[in-house]
């Protein structure tokens, strides 16, 4: 999948007002953002494009050297999601247990064979264990139809649109709940372990 074709999720401008994914996709980039530059506020991820959001657009604007107007057409959101990517590429991909990467940057869906995707089933395969629904996967690396399966069902199940695609809102999603029941059943030190101990 290239670049391109990612962007293309991003037809129109955004502004103050909008709302849905592509407002939460937004609002992803530049909260993940804000934690590398300290003059981009952090945002909740809400899917809609408020007062906060603009301010928010504007920081980025100013730090990135472009016209400061609070609305993310196309240079400000390549300005914003190369941004992304330079810091993700620097993350390796690969699954370490109980370590949770960024989104990758690249919408995962039927098809793709990448370490990320062996990354995205690693992470199912222990919400599975939580969540029956959500059917187990063999780590191959590769997106096919029961990749997207469980996509779907962890979707369903955490109120997410049921795209059986994996952008930046549902590899988050999955990255906090694994990272969630991860340290849940880890015992961490000082924690009381279930038995007495003699």
């Amino acid at each position: 999948i290239r670049y391109d074709e990612v962007s293309k999720q991003y037809p129109d401008v955004l502004r103050q007002g909008d709302s849905g994914i592509e407002v939460a996709n937004l609002q992803f980039f530049i909260d993940y953002l804000s934690a590398y530059y300290n003059t981009i506020p952090s945002l909740t991820v809400d899917g809609s494009f408020g007062a906060v959001t603009e301010q928010a657009v504007r920081a980025v604007q100013r730090t990135f050297g472009l016209p400061v107007d609070g609305v993310v057409g196309e240079i400000t959101w390549e300005a914003i999601y190369d941004a992304y990517l330079g810091i993700v590429r620097t993350v390796p991909p690969e699954y370490v247990e109980g370590v949770v990467i960024p989104f990758p940057g690249v919408v995962l869906r039927i098809g793709a064979d990448s370490p990320e995707v062996r990354v995205l089933q690693e992470y199912l395969n222990v919400i599975a264990e939580a969540y029956p629904n959500i059917p187990t996967l063999n780590p191959t690396g590769y997106f096919g139809n029961l990749t997207r399966s469980a996509v779907t069902a962890f979707q369903n199940t955490f109120g997410l649109e049921p795209t059986g695609t994996v952008g930046a809102i549902t590899w988050n999603a999955i990255a906090n709940i694994y990272e969630s029941l991860f340290l849940g059943s880890s015992l961490r030190e000082g924690q009381y372990p279930g038995f007495e101990i003699g």
